[in-house]
């Protein structure tokens, strides 16, 4: 009897010990932490192109650190930092892309046009060495069992080694334009954003082009929405 019961317990731990190791863990890499990470203190103080009003955007706390699960229940990592701002909400970085496979980490930033998710992709840092990606980044608003998802389709246009905006002249740059519905769109009204993006300085300028009374159904008025960083202030 105490011999079965001791196979009985190794069989259990070895079963457990294969559960574990299939499962992957997807950190936020270092790299995309100095590129990416801002600390309280840190602000942006963005100029709207078109009215001439100026908005800070303001990291109010320490970003905060959380775990969740991908849809094949592996454990990725992301940081999450709150701002305040009166364009933009919060920064999210993830541990991994949700499709097509894990090559790099996430950027996201929350423009409230979010149906449920973190956040828009603003910034992917790939590890592949490659350049014009195009991807998915998906969040799942339900329950492993009743899955909702938030699907932004994005994708890299330019690099620039060079980069002038009011003034501020940065050697690195990046445009990702991401694709998004608003509640109201309809697909002969898709909405797009371009991030420009610098990495370890923040955003440089942002580019919407959507429906301004969106929450009117009966009012469609297309315009293009820019701002442009005049000055700011880094805590890494």
């Amino acid at each position: 009897m105490i011999n079965k019961l001791i196979f009985f317990c190794v069989t259990l731990l070895f079963i457990s010990s294969c559960k574990k190791s299939d499962v992957k863990e997807y950190p936020v890499s270092e790299a995309m932490k100095k590129a990416c990470l801002f600390q309280k203190n840190s602000y942006w103080v963005f100029l709207n192109d078109s009215t001439g009003v100026t908005d800070c955007t303001y990291v109010k706390s320490e970003p905060i650190s959380v775990n969740s699960t991908d849809e094949l229940n592996n454990i990725v990592d992301n940081i999450q930092t709150n701002l305040q701002s009166g364009i933009l909400h919060q920064f999210y970085l993830s541990g991994k892309l949700f499709y097509p496979h894990p090559t790099g980490n996430s950027f996201l930033v929350d423009i409230g046009y979010n149906i449920c998710g973190p956040g828009k992709p603003a910034f992917i840092l790939y590890d592949d060495g490659l350049t014009n990606h195009q991807g998915v980044e998906g969040f799942n608003c339900g329950s492993s069992k009743m899955p909702y998802w938030d699907y932004s389709d994005f994708a890299q246009l330019d690099k620039y080694s060079s980069f002038n905006v009011n003034d501020l002249l940065f050697t690195q740059v990046e445009d990702t334009r991401t694709i998004f519905l608003h509640p109201y769109s309809t697909q002969s009204n898709i909405d797009t954003v371009d991030f420009y993006y610098s990495p370890g300085n923040g955003l440089v300028k942002i580019v919407l082009k959507t429906d301004t009374s969106w929450m009117d159904r009966h009012i469609i008025k297309r315009a293009i929405v820019s701002w442009s960083l005049l000055r700011y202030k880094v805590v890494q």
